[in-house]
This record gives C-alpha cells, sequence and structure tokens, in this order.
C-alpha cells in the first residue's frame, strides 16, 4: 500500500495500536498480524487507516490518520469510505469537546465536510447496489450542538437544510424544526 516508511517511522506504541485495531478488524490472533498481513489485507488504504485511527488512544496521533484517511479518500474518490472517515472523526471530536471545549470548532468543521459530502456519498452506495440508505447523522449532530450552545437560528438553518436534502436520519427533521422555531419564539418574546 506504499506505507512501509510511515510504518516504520511510528512508535513501537503506534504500531502495537495499529496491530490491536487490525487485530480486531479480521478477529485474528496477536501472532498472526505482522506487516504481511496488513499488507495482504483487503481493505483499502483509506480505510485501513480509518481502522487505526479508532484504535489509537493518543489524539495528536488520531488526528494524524484521520488526516491521511480523508487525504487518501479524496485522492482516490472514495466518498463512500470518506462518510465514514468523518463519522468517526467528528465522533472523537464529539468526545473530546463534552470534555474541553476548544474542541468545538474542529467538531464544527468536521461534522460540516461530512454534510457537504452527503449527496455524493448517497449516489456512489447506490452505485454499489445499496437498496436502503443508511441514516446520515451529521446533519442531526450539528444541529444539537448548535443547540446545546445556545445558537438555535443556525440550529434551525441546519435542519432546513437537512429537510431541503432529503437526508436519512432516525430522527424526525420536521418534528425538530418545529421545536427549535418554538424555542427561538419563546428567547425572542423574552427579549422585547
Amino acid at each position: 500500500m506504499g506505507m512501509e516508511s510511515w510504518w516504520l517511522s511510528l512508535t513501537d506504541d503506534q504500531r502495537s495500536q495499529c496491530r490491536s485495531a487490525f487485530e480486531y478488524a479480521i478477529n485474528s490472533s496477536p501472532d498472526v498480524v505482522d506487516k504481511t498481513n496488513i499488507s495482504d489485507s483487503t481493505m483499502s488504504k483509506q480505510s485501513l487507516l480509518r481502522l487505526f485511527a479508532t484504535a489509537a488512544m493518543d489524539t495528536d496521533f488520531k488526528e494524524s490518520l484521520f488526516q491521511m484517511a480523508e487525504n487518501e479518500a479524496v485522492r482516490v474518490g472514495d466518498y463512500a469510505e470518506l462518510h465514514y472517515i468523518y463519522l468517526a472523526w467528528w465522533n472523537m471530536y464529539k468526545r473530546l469537546w463534552k470534555q474541553d471545549p476548544n474542541y468545538f470548532q474542529k467538531l464544527e468543521e468536521c461534522l460540516k465536510k461530512d454534510m457537504a459530502i452527503h449527496e455524493i456519498f448517497y449516489e456512489k452506495i447506490k452505485a454499489e447496489g445499496w437498496r436502503t440508505l443508511p441514516g446520515y447523522p451529521a446533519f442531526k449532530e450539528l444541529a444539537l450542538l448548535y443547540e446545546r450552545i445556545g445558537n438555535i437560528e443556525s440550529a434551525i438553518l441546519v435542519v432546513e437544510d437537512a429537510i431541503a436534502r432529503s437526508v436519512v436520519e432516525e430522527t424526525s427533521f420536521e418534528r425538530r424544526l418545529s421545536r427549535l422555531r418554538k424555542m427561538k419564539e419563546k428567547t425572542d418574546g423574552c427579549r422585547h
């Protein structure tokens, strides 16, 4: 996969984390996970990097792995995998933001990147033969994020965008929009 020099540049601990992730993914024992097995994998480079990123313990290492996965997915035009990279990436930032508000901007940016490829993702998976479209939670999550910080107007815009794009999600965007508009009316009424 052209990752040999990168692999050798990792610390022993980083390589161990990557091996553990790969071991778990292929349901194998640690003694058979080595360079040969990883390079013989049928996973794409971007999928493998996402797998490594989700298992990495160090935030900086995780971010660098997600960035590499994103770059590779964009390079080869794998927008189906790119969505799953963003999904895992923004979930990481969501957990970190709950502990440290300084992660807000990174979380917001990652959610917006995921939202930007929504249509391309669905086109790609339909072309692959998917009959049932999976949910696309980035819109709901960004609306919730804005709601949590009290930015109801931005939350409304995100929900209206989701409705306009016919986003598939387990939530009812129409009910969410109605609730948000009522919240906005209430806060606007309090200002007068």
